[in-house]
């Protein structure tokens, strides 16, 4: 049995991690959405509203044949999902990019009223969750 779990928060890629690292990653899962390369802020928050999980352009990032940004910085979550579900999400993309310093500012809203942080573990890759509030039960 899963929680609903509403997840919101980015992951910054130090430095920003090639787009073509990540293919595998966004074929094989298929909840990566990939912003345009020349989006301006307003549009950014536009279709973070509308994509659960989506890949931010680097500043100045270059654009392949095909329009893409050729480097990501950063990961914006927003979904309301299972929250293993979200947890296994996070951590593929983590997994993925190896060789980067990530930093993550994410917060969680159970259906039990409970709330909490979403923490990396810098040594395994691995994402958790810290309870600031507990479940009303």
């Amino acid at each position: 049995m899963g929680v609903d779990t509403w997840v919101r928060g980015t992951v910054a890629v130090h430095p920003p991690v090639p787009l073509a690292s990540l293919w595998e990653l966004i074929e094989g899962r298929g909840h990566f959405a990939i912003a345009p390369a020349a989006a301006s802020p307003a549009e950014l928050t536009e279709l973070a509203d509308h994509h659960e999980l989506l890949l931010i352009p680097a500043d100045g990032a270059g654009r392949d044949a095909r329009g893409r940004p050729t480097h990501i910085k950063a990961l914006v979550v927003d979904r309301d999902a299972r929250f293993s579900n979200t947890l296994h999400a996070l951590d593929a993309f983590a997994g993925w990019c190896t060789g980067h310093t990530l930093t993550a500012e994410i917060v969680y809203s159970g259906d039990y009223g409970d709330e909490g942080t979403v923490v990396l573990d810098p040594k395994r890759r691995v994402f958790d969750w810290v309870e600031t509030t507990p479940m009303q039960r």
